[in-house]
């Protein structure tokens, strides 16, 4: 049996432990900021440099329609994202950054890379690019099991007959 299929914990669970770290660690580094959560709806406007209507950012992101919709209405509270009606297409909403979140981006910004760099201490170049190649390979494996349906069912709760 290959050493993938006898690790300790299943990769997703690996997955998880480093996210749990990573994400407190930022979050704390963040402390104080006009907002607590989804920087990375925002470093993605950044980056595009553009307005993006609300699916480019769900799958950039990986979010379900009623999560961006959560999303969306908390930045729009904070004042950090504006819509628009796409005028080119009627039926969607372009969204971008407000002068706000252009103010904190950059501190955002600098906590991500000093982090990023305390991860990856210790660790050549070559392997942090190795590093990312395999997430994407990874990545692109999986994706071809999005197909596969989950079912959950939720039972309903009996009510206890009244004695």
């Amino acid at each position: 049996m290959s050493s993938i299929c006898i690790n300790k914990f299943p990769l997703g669970t690996i997955f998880t432990l480093i996210t749990k770290k990573y994400v407190s660690s930022l979050y704390s580094k963040l402390e104080g900021m006009p907002i607590d959560r989804y920087f990375s709806v925002l470093m993605l406007l950044d980056k595009e440099q553009r307005a993006l209507n609300q699916q480019y950012i769900s799958d950039e992101l990986g979010f379900d329609k009623t999560a961006m919709v959560r999303m969306m209405d908390y930045l729009m509270e904070e004042g950090m994202v504006e819509k628009e009606l796409n005028p080119e297409n009627r039926r969607e909403y372009l969204v971008s950054l407000t002068s706000k979140s252009r103010k904190v981006l950059p501190e955002i910004k600098q906590v991500v890379c000093d982090l990023n760099k305390k991860a990856f201490a210790g660790v050549s170049s070559a392997d942090t690019k190795m590093f990312f190649e395999v997430l994407e390979k990874l990545n692109e494996n999986l994706s071809h099991h999005q197909g596969d349906e989950v079912i959950i069912e939720v039972k309903s709760l009996r009510k206890k007959k009244k004695k």
